[in-house]
């Protein structure tokens, strides 16, 4: 127990040290670049410690949950319940983050902190952190991107498809199928079970505001697309060929992606 105590206050500190270098060394930059940065460094560790623990140690999620933490469960979450505290003290201090978020923080607290305290439920906990995290990366990305004037960019458009596509597929359809896995195991117990319905719901809500935030964007785009076009195709020069304005040929490539910058630029301003 106390080697558990000692990790635990010696990763919290870690990850203020980190915090308090990236303001000391970048101080014209805002608070809210400085968590980022350590967001993005939580997630790139986090996510290697649970795929090893997932696919190279074992047990395996899908057939063997429920059993005791391997020492590498252990301190993949003594790492990752640390940082979740450090984000949701410097939220609450910031107040940055809305009911939602906090209580999505303090559910990651608490299955976090019951792992450690029973010493089981590590094998699903660490699929769960994985699946979680795994988009984190592209999210802070698009941030980053959109702070920096290349919002609009097409490798921006590149990062939000995998972002949304990470986040069906793993924390949506493969978190589906895992929930089905893991009710139908005689092992885990009723608390567990609560964790893992709790944990999928918020993904679930994540998700639908997500699809929402798609469907707003891209229907937007289509209307801006084809407002352009009928704009675009009033005139024909002597040889037939579709002129907009300047006497120019303008291709459908080019209206596309001016619309993209619309909306992108449009949306960054609303934020």
């Amino acid at each position: 127990m106390m080697d558990t105590v000692a990790l635990m206050l010696a990763s919290f500190c870690a990850w203020t040290v980190l915090y308090g270098l990236c303001c000391a060394l970048q101080p014209s930059l805002p608070h809210t670049w400085h968590i980022r940065v350590v967001t993005v460094v939580h997630a790139l560790i986090i996510v290697t410690l649970s795929a090893w623990c997932l696919l190279v140690q074992g047990p395996w999620v899908f057939t063997d949950p429920g059993g005791p933490n391997t020492s590498l469960q252990h301190l993949t979450v003594i790492i990752c319940l640390t940082y979740f505290l450090f984000d949701f003290f410097w939220c609450l201090y910031f107040r940055t983050e809305g009911p939602f978020m906090l209580f999505h923080h303090m559910l990651s607290l608490a299955g976090n902190s019951l792992t450690l305290y029973y010493g089981k439920y590590g094998t699903e906990l660490v699929a769960t952190i994985f699946g979680t995290e795994i988009t984190n990366p592209f999210l802070q990305l698009r941030w980053f991107l959109r702070q920096t004037g290349h919002g609009s960019k097409w490798y921006a458009e590149l990062n939000d498809f995998f972002f949304m596509f990470l986040f069906g597929s793993v924390r949506i359809v493969l978190g589906g199928y895992l929930l089905y896995c893991y009710l139908g195991h005689p092992v885990p117990d009723w608390l567990g079970r609560v964790g893992g319905v709790s944990m999928y719901m918020v993904s679930w809500v994540f998700w639908l505001m997500i699809l929402k935030y798609a469907v707003k964007k891209y229907s937007k785009m289509f209307k801006l697309d084809k407002n352009r076009t009928k704009r675009g195709c009033a005139t024909a020069d002597q040889n037939g060929v579709v002129v907009v304005n300047n006497g120019h040929p303008k291709s459908s490539k080019d209206t596309v992606t001016s619309s993209i910058q619309d909306v992108i630029n449009g949306h960054a301003k609303s934020s």
